[in-house]
């Protein structure tokens, strides 16, 4: 007897006798289960990783007082070997800091609780490589006084791989800042 393997569709490998030429002993065999290999326990490709930082500066505002403009640069540097598309999240925003400009086009935004989230969707940063974009605000600093206790702590931006594992989190999130009058704070509560 020679074993043969055989494939069904969407089955096990089974192994079965081919009887060709072959004479009994006169032994009947103990009836086995037969052979299997499970489907399930074969390893799935290997995952993208990404390895990702972010550089922000400070939230810039074009004034101290009413609803002036403001600008930040955020940087991002693929320190990897890989270039997934990329999204950059603002989070926990102040409703008092809204965003403006063509920046947004390709973002959504969200809110809950006086605050919002703004998640954009970027391409990939190439391997080796950094991407700085520019976004700009406008800020109500009355509203903004309302919900936050200090200037120095307005949100956070962070930066996630799509579709890849991110190899160290560690340095994909920064805080949003807002700088005014040449980044000196007036004394109070909100410096």
């Amino acid at each position: 007897m020679r074993p043969v393997a055989r494939r069904a569709a969407g089955a096990a490998v089974v192994l079965v006798a081919a009887m060709s030429g072959c004479t009994s002993t006169g032994v009947t065999p103990e009836p086995t289960a037969p052979s299997t290999i499970d489907d399930a326990a074969t390893p799935a490709p290997s995952a993208v990783v990404a390895d990702l930082s972010l550089e922000t500066t400070t939230l810039r505002t074009n004034g101290s007082t009413g609803a002036p403009s403001a600008d930040i640069d955020v940087t991002v540097t693929n320190n990897g070997t890989t270039a997934p598309a990329i999204t950059l999240t603002f989070s926990d925003v102040p409703m008092g800091i809204a965003p403006i400009g063509d920046a947004w086009d390709s973002c959504d935004e969200s809110s809950t609780g006086g605050f919002r989230t703004i998640t954009c969707p970027l391409d990939p940063v190439p391997a080796g490589s950094s991407a700085t974009y520019t976004y700009q605000f406008q800020v109500t600093f009355e509203e903004v006084y309302t919900q936050v206790e200090s200037l120095r702590n307005v949100g956070q931006i962070s930066v996630t791989p799509q579709d890849a594992q991110e190899s160290d989190p560690a340095d994909n999130t920064g805080k949003l800042e807002i700088c005014t009058n040449g980044c000196t704070y007036p004394p109070g509560t909100y410096d």
